[in-house]
Parts: C-alpha cells; structure tokens; sequence
C-alpha cells in the first residue's frame, strides 16, 4: 500500500508539472480526484514462449504510466522513429514514466480533447519473451476523468 501511495504521489507531481509546463495551472486541474489503476502482472515464460510476445505492440491510453519493470528478466521493447524495436534493458532502482495517448495525441480520446496538441509524444512499446523465466512488473496508471 505504501508503495502504490508513493508512486500514485509521483503520478500527481509529474501530471502538475506537464500540465503547468503547457500553461495550466495545477490548481484548476483537480488532479487528485483524477481515476488511477494499480497493477501488478506475472508472465510465466517457458522454454516454449521465447521469442513470442507478452504483450503485443500498443500506447497506453490514459494520461501517463509508471512503470517498475522487472530488474531481472527483459523484454520491454520501444519503437524508434524509423518503426525499429529496441530493447529497454532492466536498470535496477529505476522507474519508467510513459506518456498516454490523452496527453500526447492531436485528437480527441474519451471524447475530451488531450492535453498538448502534439508538443510530447509517447511511444509504442511492447513485451517479448527473451527468456525462458517468471517476469514480474508493477504499473501505475493515471487517466483523464470521463
């Protein structure tokens, strides 16, 4: 619990801080009843699945995501600009921090129009199955209220 308190905290500062660096003031926000979503997955990759994903290529839709990757089991790929994967290899004491659809895209999502009309970008990610190995990774959601 103390653990997802934190990082929802680091959810609230790095939200406050993008927002105010697009001319918004945190205060008219009312990023504190914004809806979160605490996640912990397992894959159970055996010798059978390496090199099939563990999750298929996709942005997270909301408005940013913390990620506590697993420090001993890789996988984690990003797409370059030239639509190549690279892998994002384990750092230890790291969290990853990536930016959702509704505060990147020129469009608009959950029918609300998204934050910087462009001026940050995410990144399409996926997981592949390096190793035949349990991979464990903790993932704090913020999203944009309805």
């Amino acid at each position: 619990m103390k653990y997802a308190e934190a990082v929802n905290e680091l959810s609230m500062r790095i939200g406050k801080t993008l927002a105010e660096s697009l001319g918004v003031t945190s205060e008219n926000m009312g990023i504190e009843k914004w809806p979160c979503q605490f996640r912990i997955n397992k894959y159970h990759f055996t010798p059978e699945s390496v090199g099939s994903p563990g999750v298929q290529i996709h942005t997270d839709s909301g408005f940013l995501t913390i990620l506590q990757d697993d420090e001993g089991v890789g996988g984690l790929e990003v797409m370059n600009k030239s639509g190549e994967f690279i892998s994002v290899e384990p750092w230890p004491d790291t969290l990853l921090v990536n930016l959702g659809d509704s505060v990147t895209r020129q469009q608009f999502v959950f029918k609300q129009p998204v934050w910087s009309n462009g001026r940050f970008c995410n990144v399409k990610h996926r997981v592949q199955c390096k190793e035949a190995k349990r991979r464990v990774w903790i993932a704090s959601f913020l999203f944009v209220p309805k």
